[in-house]
């Protein structure tokens, strides 16, 4: 169906369903000779795998990656790679080494759960992915993780769910990615970003926050620094009419709880006709948002490479 294709140059299609045999991604457009194996795949996969902590549903994929087409002797041919797995974090660890090719960086992070907020001072993503990377929530603020935590432990009990933000950034986009008409950078990162379940929101910069400032306040004045010339501030969020400015990239995505709990709710019964309560069995994610962490690098990252390409192709 077409809705199973994202991007233009560098472009994913994605394929089967989860209860059938076999489901998988094709990335066509990705260069010949970048370094690229199944470990590489693997350690965002592993990322993204429930059953790691009990912040998450404790039910098991394998999501164990497997190349069939594309790679030779560790390279990328520059024909389509093929995939066999489950979810699409697959092309994103893609993307992200071929970003890193151009010096661009991609983390993501919860900057709130359940209504905690989280306080994030650090500017190397470096450490803060280590932060992230240093408890279950995925959280850089290790006093908000705790808390968070509780809450989530407390919520569980209750056979309840809790909904979050996700912030990612990029760091290291050169300036001139997008388009300022129909193929806005900004566009695509919400297209994107909205395609993934369970996201509700996103924001860019500033985001809603925008709409009770003034031009003074969100406007990023432009200054000399070392001969180069940057910006005062990013309100903008690393976009301004629809292209990069060569700041970082900041998004956030507002993230839904779980819809399926084991809390009694109402619905309705078809056959009988009339009104019913409904428990939901089994196991499954009390929040969202620390398993969406790998998965929201991924897709910001398949869009800045299908920018980056289309860039480099658009000019002498």
């Amino acid at each position: 169906m077409p809705g199973s294709s994202f991007g233009t140059l560098f472009r994913i299609t994605t394929w089967g369903e989860s209860h059938g045999r076999a489901v998988g991604v094709v990335l066509d457009g990705c260069p010949a000779e970048l370094a690229l194996t199944e470990y590489d795949i693997q350690k965002e996969l592993d990322r993204r795998r429930p059953g790691q902590s009990r912040a998450s549903t404790q039910r098991t994929e394998a999501d164990r990656v497997e190349i069939l087409s594309g790679i030779f002797e560790g390279k990328t041919t520059g024909t389509p790679i093929s995939m066999l797995i489950w979810n699409r974090v697959a092309a994103g660890a893609v993307a992200k080494k071929l970003l890193q090719h151009f010096g661009v960086e991609v983390a993501a992070f919860v900057t709130e759960l359940g209504g905690i907020k989280s306080r994030t001072d650090s500017v190397d993503l470096a450490e803060l992915r280590a932060r992230v990377e240093a408890n279950p929530i995925r959280c850089p603020d290790p006093n908000a993780a705790m808390r968070m935590m509780e809450q989530l432990d407390l919520v569980r009990q209750e056979g309840d769910s809790l909904g979050g933000m996700v912030t990612i950034i990029a760091r290291g986009v050169p300036p001139g990615l997008g388009d300022p008409v129909f193929d806005k950078l900004d566009a695509d990162l919400a297209k994107a970003l909205m395609s993934l379940g369970a996201v509700k929101a996103v924001e860019i910069g500033a985001g809603i926050g925008c709409a009770g400032m003034r031009g003074s306040e969100m406007n990023d004045p432009l200054r000399m620094e070392g001969g180069k010339i940057g910006f005062e501030g990013n309100n903008a969020g690393g976009i301004l009419g629809g292209i990069s400015t060569g700041m970082d990239i900041v998004c956030r995505i507002a993230v839904k709880p779980t819809p399926s709990i084991a809390k009694k709710q109402h619905t309705v019964d078809l056959a009988a006709g009339m009104d019913a309560e409904i428990e939901i069995k089994g196991r499954h994610d009390p929040a969202i948002p620390p398993r969406m962490v790998p998965v929201a690098e991924a897709m910001v990252a398949i869009v800045l490479a299908d920018h980056l390409l289309r860039q480099r192709m658009s000019r002498l």
